[in-house]
């Protein structure tokens, strides 16, 4: 990164020209009207932010504006296109994302603000006609939440800044007013085929698990028949068996006392 910030060395010897050229070079807007000494001051001022940023925060931040650079891409030309990102859902940002999109906007920030807090000044800080938009949405999303959501009973007032993010989400309004309409309806429609997915793949679980606990008790029905008739069939065994021993000894016994001569034919031979 040394080479690449090598031409910003020595600023106070370049002309007003090659400042204003270097200044659009790291992304500064509306350089012309400046002075020497005020582009010297803004061009010093770029520079030490980007040698102090993470190129993978810039990547963040070019991933969220859909913008795409060249894999060997320099800072400044990041940067560059950085500058030409309109969004303004900052939700969607990494947090890293945000501290760097935040410092190239000209804020003081640590690098362990609180999203929410960077969030809110980078929306106080977009200029008439962010806002100008960002309240039309709001305007357009309240009227569509009356009409879609028609709550029977009216909501509990809450204040917006005691909204937890999980409420906000919920909420179409909100939605819109980040997303612009087509992409609040979109998330809208997306969460609710979310949940219902949800709820369907719940319902197949139970399912499952239900068709799983018969099938165990059916087996173990099974089983315990198997076991009952085995024993059944082993006892019959041992029965015949004894009583085909019995029926061999009766035998013998029999046979055993026929072919025993009388005692009379002994004495007389």
């Amino acid at each position: 990164m040394s080479d690449e910030f090598s031409r910003f060395d020595s600023l106070e010897t370049k002309t007003h020209d090659e400042l204003a050229n270097l200044a659009r070079d790291v992304g500064l807007r509306d350089v012309d009207s400046l002075s020497s000494d005020a582009l010297l001051r803004r061009v010093g001022r770029r520079v030490g932010i980007l040698r102090a940023l993470d190129s993978q925060a810039l990547h963040d931040v070019l991933r969220w504006g859909r913008r795409r650079v060249g894999t060997n891409a320099s800072k400044s030309e990041m940067v560059r296109e950085i500058m030409t990102i309109n969004r303004d859902d900052y939700d969607t940002l990494s947090h890293r994302g945000l501290i760097a999109l935040a410092r190239l906007r000209g804020m003081d920030l640590k690098d362990d603000e609180h999203a929410e807090t960077i969030v809110d000044r980078l929306r106080e800080s977009e200029g008439f006609w962010p806002k100008f938009h960002r309240k039309r949405r709001r305007l357009i999303g309240s009227l569509l939440e009356k009409i879609v959501e028609a709550p029977t009973t009216p909501p509990p007032k809450v204040a917006v800044s005691g909204e937890s993010p999980e409420e906000k989400e919920r909420r179409i309004r909100s939605q819109i007013e980040d997303h612009g309409l087509v992409g609040g309806i979109a998330n809208r429609l997306r969460g609710a085929a979310d949940s219902y997915i949800e709820t369907k793949l719940d319902e197949i679980e139970i399912r499952i698990d239900a068709k799983l606990e018969e099938i165990d008790r059916r087996m173990a029905e099974w089983r315990d028949r198997e076991i009952a008739n085995r024993l059944r069939i082993l006892r019959i065994t041992l029965a015949f068996t004894l009583l085909v021993a019995l029926v061999s000894l009766g035998y013998n016994y029999v046979k055993g006392r026929i072919d025993k001569p009388p005692a009379d034919v002994r004495s007389v031979e």
